[in-house]
């Protein structure tokens, strides 16, 4: 498959995937999204959608290496520390993992694919300040760990593997997508 317009895209039913995914097909992009379970009302026809353990390093490897995406969103897990702090380990290991996996694929591939990572505003700490990509991390609890740690693994392969690889440290942000626990919902549901 030619990867000029292929788009790999981890939790593309959650809230910023499946925005990302509806821009995409705009812009003509053949999708593959990884879900954990489908949800009709947020599925589409132009959509290819696959469950697929991303802890498991051959799966992510016989997937890449077939569709060769140009581009690799990863969405994955719960946006709240709450999840994190119930299954610490679980949460941790997934995310983790996946984007190890992720990465190292596209090292032993040698494929040109662009890869983004969705950090959170948690690794700057709870403190009211302003803040930017150099400020200190401060982290305070296990979802800001495990953030801090991708971004630390996606540094590393872009600094000695020179893979196209960054990540973007998202603040709160809803929607209509969102799950009910979040603002948006509670004001307009």
């Amino acid at each position: 498959m030619n990867n000029a317009k292929v788009a790999l895209i981890y939790g593309g039913l959650g809230q910023n995937g499946y925005l990302l995914s509806q821009f995409l097909i705009k812009k003509n992009y053949k999708i593959f999204c990884i879900v954990k379970k489908l949800k009709k009302s947020k599925s589409n026809k132009k959509i290819s959608y696959i469950k697929l353990n991303l802890e498991k390093f051959d799966l992510i490897y016989k997937l890449i290496r077939k569709i060769k995406p140009r581009e690799i969103y990863n969405f994955l897990g719960p946006s709240d520390k709450e999840s994190f702090q119930k299954k610490p380990y679980f949460q941790f290991k997934k995310d983790y993992i996946c984007n190890l996996n992720t990465l190292e694929t596209i090292r032993l591939l040698k494929l040109k694919t662009k890869l983004f990572y969705c950090s959170s505003s948690e690794v700057f700490g709870s403190d009211e300040r302003v803040v930017n990509e150099k400020s200190i991390r401060k982290i305070e609890n296990y979802y800001s760990l495990t953030k801090n740690m991708n971004e630390l693994l996606i540094s590393y392969y872009r600094n000695n593997y020179k893979l196209n690889a960054c990540y973007g440290v998202l603040f709160n942000h809803d929607s209509e997508f969102r799950k009910k626990k979040f603002l948006y919902k509670i004001l307009y549901d």
